[in-house]
């Protein structure tokens, strides 16, 4: 970062009105809107929270990643990928960047190696569920990721535009970025209906709303402190929304570093929106007076219109009008008509009728200036004449924005000077006419003119619906959103408030958890808050029990038996008056779990990372059973590795090694199976097992390839790990009932009556050869 940076001082209300004063602050842009970036991401996850359900998931995935050309790859199958969740990272203006993760809730994972030309090992398998979920994280550069908005009012970004996409499943950067790029080609190769990431949607805008956004880009506005002495970065910042509104030209520049834009959010609030001068005055004000203008087209000049960076000048109508119901009544002895009466908002031939709108002192200056005859009919008795009145009118009226619960309204704080008058003209001084009571008539009526006018001219304003605002963002509903409780109109037209204050009074800690069935586990609020009403539901998709929760906030989970699936989830709410929070369970039927489920590997072979978890971070005791002289050893970091031992004590060609964990608190153990290959002696030899698959219900015959050419005798199968079962015949029954959806074989035999032959295989549940999951992938250019 810079150190020789202006620092970008959080002002009050009174100094960044200044200093919004000075200049348009817009960039060119119709909107810019900037909230505060950790309430926007508490809002983002709590709206995620509370939108939750099963539907959420995408779709199961199921691929494989070349980490190796030709020779390694990671298979993932049946992926369950969470809905995407939203925060913006900190990040200037500049390199702004936003993260999307999506957590791997559910699949399998297995890693598979090419031995020959036409066999293809199962060298590892992992079982993905809440306890062990897996993430994809993906880094969006907001400077490439333009927002869209569809005429149906769908708001999304592009996920193809991502920085950069990393599968987050145990193994190297290079293959986690691998993973990551091949989840990314995935979502290039969607339709495009299916490669967004939707933020709203707003709905169709209706036929003449004033507030229909288009397009916009978002990015992180950084802030600093006044009082520090570099320059040096707050975390906190904004997120900065640059709006540009349908059929507008603006919208093409955003500002090159932090310090060119002033810190909009003054100080003790979390939300600003500006409406852009130029826009505000050519889209609002002036349509406004387009419908006051019922007569003919509203047409109008406005001084300085091209330059953005400048205010507008003065506006001034050069066609337009209104008329007014027909007039008719009866002062005393005569009869006065005037057939729909118009009053013109400019004569090009006189000086002295104009219609002009000034901007001062935050305020709106109207100035209604005409003369004109009035075609006016008046009877008395039996006696009629129809001629011109002649009507002369200087109205000024001044206007300023005002907020009546979050919506935006004009009113009119002063009338300066009104007058009208109302003159015999062409009628003089006929007798019997007494124009000392008929022009105090037609002055009335047309004072109701004057009033449907202006009324109309403000009407527009509290048409303006803002929510297509907070709407690009934030999901809920109007009154939600964003609070807003000031408006200013220095130059922008600044408005004020929060963002969603129901949301951000307080948080519920820990806000995602996982917990197991039957356990109790403990939840806060972040600041306490008293009186607290707590509830629990199930998230929607989820059926069965939910568990409870008490007056304090400590909840118990449902039973095992009483979950479907290998987990539920339902949602915890805690509510204040009218302030709430909300928090994500996932209770998953066992309290333990551990990967790799099983693995292969080879005296002297490289460490084998195996990660274990269990519910709330219990203790784990870890521990290791080896015929191989293997160890269990940690890193610096806490990380668990499995280190092959040198030389098996017995002489088989494979042992087993196993890692047990133990949850403390609960005495569950859980284990991962290591299949330790040992270079044979002369005395044995490995073989590869061939699995015949003409057998009903899944069932598989095994048998020993034939080792030179030489058939193997004696053939025994075992089960190292997983489930299913051998007969003494070699005849493979799998349990398609267990969770376990693979099965490790181990397989001896010996040829020429007593060499000994061994073979080994892991193969999943249905059986498929592992070759056909990687040739007809589409991904396996990707690392190329």
């Amino acid at each position: 970062m810079k150190s020789n940076m202006t620092k970008l001082e959080i002002l009050s209300e009174d100094k960044l009105v200044n200093e919004l004063a000075k200049q348009p602050s817009t960039f060119s842009w119709d909107t810019i809107a900037e909230y505060d970036r950790p309430k926007t991401n508490m809002v983002l996850a709590h709206e995620y929270i509370e939108r939750y359900s099963k539907n959420n998931h995408l779709d199961p995935l199921t691929d494989a990643i070349e980490i190796v050309q030709g020779q390694y790859w990671e298979y993932v199958e049946n992926y369950i990928l969470d809905a995407p969740r939203l925060s913006f990272e900190h990040s200037s203006i500049v390199d702004s960047e936003a993260h999307l993760s999506m957590e791997i809730i559910g699949g399998q994972q297995l890693s598979i190696s090419r031995k020959s030309a036409n066999v293809y090992l199962i060298d590892k398998v992992e079982m993905l569920d809440p306890l062990t979920s897996q993430s994809l994280a993906a880094q969006l550069r907001l400077n490439r990721t333009a927002g869209q908005i569809t005429d149906e009012g769908r708001v999304f970004l592009d996920l193809k535009d991502a920085l950069a996409v990393k599968l987050l499943f145990p193994g190297s950067d290079v293959a986690q970025g691998l993973g990551g790029n091949a989840i990314k080609k995935y979502f290039e190769n969607l339709p495009d209906e299916k490669r967004i990431y939707v933020l709203n949607e707003l709905g169709k805008p209706e036929m003449n709303e004033f507030l229909v956004p288009d397009r916009f880009d978002i990015r992180v506005h950084l802030k600093t402190q006044a009082n520090t002495p570099t320059g040096v970065y707050e975390s906190e910042g904004a997120v900065a929304l640059f709006v540009a509104m349908k059929d507008n030209k603006g919208g093409t520049s955003i500002p090159s570093d932090d310090d060119q834009m002033k810190y909009l959010i003054p100080a003790g609030r979390s939300a600003t929106i500006l409406l852009g001068h130029h826009f505000l005055i050519r889209q609002v004000i002036a349509k406004g007076l387009e419908k006051a203008s019922n007569n003919s087209k509203f047409e109008y000049d406005l001084e300085n219109d091209e330059n953005m960076d400048a205010p507008v000048g003065l506006l001034t109508a050069r066609n337009g009008g209104r008329y007014g119901e027909s007039i008719h009544g009866t002062i005393g002895s005569a009869t006065v008509s005037i057939q729909t009466p118009t009053l013109h908002f400019n004569n090009n031939s006189d000086n002295n009728h104009f219609f002009t709108v000034a901007v001062e002192n935050e305020e709106f200056h109207i100035r209604w200036r005409g003369r004109q005859h009035l075609l006016t009919k008046i009877q008395v008795s039996s006696w009629v004449r129809e001629q011109n009145v002649f009507a002369i009118w200087d109205i000024e009226k001044t206007y300023k924005f005002v907020l009546v619960d979050g919506a935006l309204g004009l009113v009119s704080t002063a009338t300066p000077k009104y007058l009208r008058k109302v003159s015999p003209g062409e009628f003089g001084d006929f007798p019997g006419i007494n124009f000392a009571v008929i022009s105090p008539f037609i002055e009335s009526e047309l004072d109701e003119i004057f009033r449907k006018t202006f009324e109309d001219f403000v009407a527009p304003i509290s048409e303006i619906d803002l929510f297509r605002l907070y709407g690009i963002l934030f999901r809920n509903s109007h009154d939600e959103a964003i609070s807003l409780d000031r408006v200013r109109f220095p130059m922008d037209l600044a408005l004020f408030g929060q963002i969603s204050p129901r949301l951000t009074a307080f948080q519920i800690n820990p806000l995602d958890s996982v917990v197991a069935s039957g356990s109790e586990s403990s939840f806060t609020l972040t600041p306490p808050q008293k009186n607290a009403v707590w509830s629990v539901a199930n998230v929607p998709g989820h059926e069965g029990p939910t568990g409870s929760i008490d007056t304090a906030g400590f909840y118990t989970a449902p039973l095992a038996n009483e979950i479907r699936g290998a987990f539920t989830r339902v949602l915890v709410k805690a509510a204040v008056g009218e302030t709430s929070s909300s928090a994500l369970i996932k209770v998953t039927r066992r309290n333990i779990a551990i990967n790799p489920a099983v693995v292969n590997s080879h005296i002297g072979g490289p460490p084998i990372k195996i990660s274990a978890d269990a519910v709330s971070g219990a203790e784990l005791d870890w521990s290791i059973k080896t015929g191989t002289g293997a160890s269990l050893i940690v890193d610096e970091d806490g990380v668990h590795w499995y280190r092959p031992g040198s030389r098996s004590i017995s002489n088989h060609v494979y042992e087993k090694d196993t890692v047990t964990v133990k949850n403390i608190s609960t005495n569950e153990s859980i284990f991962c199976t290591i299949i330790v290959y040992q270079p044979p002696d002369e005395n044995s030899a490995p073989a590869d097992i061939i699995f015949d698959t003409n057998l009903s219900d899944g069932k598989l015959h095994l048998d020993i390839a034939a080792f030179a050419g030489i058939p193997v005798d004696n053939q025994k199968f075992e089960v190292f790990a997983g489930s299913g079962t051998i007969d003494g015949n070699g005849i493979y029954t799998p349990d398609l009932n267990s969770p376990d959806r693979f099965t490790a074989i181990v397989g001896t035999g010996t040829i020429l009556d007593s060499f000994p032959i061994a073979s080994r295989a892991i193969i999943t549940i249905p059986y498929v050869n592992p070759k056909e999951l990687i040739i007809p992938n589409a991904w396996t250019e990707v690392s190329k």
